[in-house]
């Protein structure tokens, strides 16, 4: 069955260099007009349209139909923050930061979105950023600056990035230039929305005061602020009336407004509205990824090879290690995975690039004997706060890719449900029946010794996890799906909902490629001994002669690379063909061997050279 994908209208598709807009979704096909001749059609089947996404002159551009996107795109002249200079792109992700919070603060009601609000909040968010940017996913090492702080914003300047930012669909290229607010003159004066609010916020609580009352309690607060500003010979404020009082506490948050009348707790339950996590319709609509320390312990394989000396055993302890897991929420699926030693960005990042991607032929060296080919692209990626995913690079990432990300409430796992209830099944019907398990406590664990029966290593536990979820938890019935396997809801919903589209291949080479600057030459560029080129090269060569050329590597393919040149990703194939489809490592292998059986070669004819030298 061929995969049914739903892209949305405000995705421009660009192919050749020339941008198509979605006109038309149907069920069998897909219909683009182009943007600048709006008569010329483009009509594609799914099958031709996945085959299209295919070819690295195909690019997707999420969400460049708005007008938040272009006005962004305007301001900053780029379309991938990872490129910028590293000042302008730390700036941007620090004003993201400011902007995550400031919304994080409006949506649980300790700030509304007037600059008197948010201005009482701004030194707490200041703390909460800077505490945030100062957590680390590894050892700071010698010589290493730490992250550049710039001064906090006003009340003002937030409000502005949050309206930029939710413009833009997110995206924090918005945020790379200031932009003038444009806003009008406020409707009081400072002193008295202060007190304004102050009554409000005096006023609205568990005593339910009418509306009436709540307004001469104001009253009466205003008249007293005006007794003491005429003898500092201060003129007096104006009393907002009844129905101004009204206005700004129906303006007020739902949720804070019934937290303040009625308790935190009689909120949460009523607001309670996810009681499974967020729905997601289409295969790639909602993706939550989150870390987990796995419940047993592992040796790790440079142990067992330890010399056999008892100071040295001794300090070589079984360890829990850490998975970072990627689920789809409308099938289920899992789409990506990896274990470390600590949960880093590295990790983080390399478990995106596997959510866009086929992962058969790693479940295949698993010995499994289901595909593991659920790949999609995302509209959105759930996740909470731990260090790897505030870092830059997962940030950069997600931005680049043209994915939003979520940031969802401490102390609220139900926001993020269908991963957290993943890990209690995995904990449960997996790592259970391995040797080394830790337990809940240690009144559960009892007289069992977890550290000395520990017997794997983190290669078998990969094994062991790929087995599980490719073979066996995508092939059983979940409750969750009202019985129906994960691997089966995919191939439903993919063919009936649709799905959002992988990254094309540039983009994802772009994002998730090795980054390495080469010096461009007559012969293009150069890469482990491989010369790349093709037209973008050769016109930047006329205008830069040996100039430095930033290049993504992809490991498992030496064919082809993506040169940065003129603001944009292009690809460049190897002059050579036979290296196309190589990886990395086979390459050097044979360039290894090639060397070897030459300096053999050179060895055999030593005693000719010497001869014919002594002629």
């Amino acid at each position: 069955m061929t995969s049914r994908y739903a892209p949305d209208h405000s995705t421009v598709l660009e192919i050749s260099g020339v941008s198509y807009a979605l006109l038309k979704k149907e069920s069998d096909t897909l219909t683009y007009a182009r943007i600048d001749a709006p008569d010329d059609l483009r009509v594609f089947t799914h099958k031709e349209f996945g085959n299209l996404l295919g070819n690295v002159d195909v690019r997707l551009r999420p969400l460049e139909m708005t007008e938040g996107r272009k006005a962004a795109l305007a301001r900053t002249g780029t379309k991938y923050i990872g490129t910028m200079p590293k000042r302008s792109r730390e700036k941007a992700l620090w004003k993201e930061a400011w902007v995550m919070a400031g919304l994080a603060a409006l949506d649980d009601g300790r700030a509304k979105r007037t600059e008197a609000s948010l201005n009482k909040i701004i030194p707490n968010l200041n703390a909460e950023i800077e505490k945030r940017r100062s957590i680390k996913t590894k050892a700071k090492r010698a010589g290493q600056l730490r992250p550049r702080s710039f001064e906090a914003p006003c009340a003002r300047s937030l409000l502005q990035w949050m309206r930029d930012y939710q413009n833009s669909g997110r995206s924090a290229l918005a945020l790379v230039r200031k932009k003038g607010s444009g806003r009008f003159g406020p409707e009081f004066c400072p002193e008295t929305t202060r007190l304004l609010n102050s009554c409000i916020n005096e006023s609205i609580n568990m005593q339910r005061l009418s509306m009436i009352e709540a307004h001469k309690n104001c009253r009466d607060a205003f008249a007293q602020a005006n007794v003491e500003r005429s003898e500092a010979n201060l003129p007096p404020l104006h009393l907002p009336s009844l129905s101004t009082f009204r206005r700004r506490v129906s303006k007020m948050n739902a949720h804070e407004l019934y937290v303040r009348q009625h308790g935190r707790e009689a909120a949460r339950r009523k607001f309670r509205f996810y009681e499974q996590g967020l729905n997601a319709m289409a295969v790639g609509q909602r993706v939550e990824v989150d870390s987990y320390k796995t419940d047993v312990f592992t040796v790790l394989s440079w142990m067992q090879k330890a010399p056999d000396c008892p100071d040295v055993i001794e300090k070589l302890k079984p360890i829990r290690l850490w998975i970072i897991v990627a689920i789809d929420c409308a099938t289920r699926c899992i789409v990506g995975f990896k274990l470390s030693f600590t949960p880093n960005a590295e990790a983080a990042v390399e478990v995106l690039g596997q959510i866009g991607r086929d992962k058969s032929h790693i479940a295949a060296s698993a010995g499994c004997t289901s595909p593991w080919n659920q790949s999609c692209g995302v509209s959105e990626i759930a996740v909470d706060n731990g260090a790897e995913f505030i870092s830059r690079a997962f940030q950069m990432a997600v931005t680049d890719l043209g994915w939003a990300i979520t940031y969802t409430v401490a102390a609220h796992p139900e926001l993020r449900s269908i991963i957290e209830r993943f890990f209690r099944t995995l904990g449960s019907k997996c790592l259970a029946h391995l040797l080394g398990r830790t337990f809940s406590n240690f009144i559960e664990r009892g007289d069992y010794s977890s550290e000395a029966l520990a017997a794997l290593d983190e290669d078998e536990l990969t094994q062991i996890l790929l087995l599980f979820f490719v073979d066996i938890y995508h092939n059983e019935p979940h409750a969750g799906l009202n019985g129906e396997t994960p691997a089966n809801a995919w191939l439903r919903l993919s063919h009936t909902m649709g799905k959002i589209p992988e990254p094309d291949p540039i983009t994802a080479l772009a994002v998730f490629g090795v980054p390495v600057v080469r010096k461009l030459g007559r012969g293009g560029v150069l890469f482990s001994g491989i010369r790349y080129v093709n037209d973008v090269l050769r016109e930047e060569l006329l205008r830069n002669y040996d100039s430095e050329i930033s290049i993504r590597v992809d490991p498992q393919d030496v064919g082809w690379i993506a040169v940065f040149v003129d603001d944009e990703w292009h690809p460049a194939f190897a002059v050579n063909a036979a290296v196309r489809g190589m990886s990395y490592q086979c390459w050097r292998s044979f360039v290894l061997e090639e060397r070897a059986r030459n300096r053999t070669a050179a060895i055999l004819n030593e005693d000719i050279i010497v001869a014919a030298r002594k002629r």
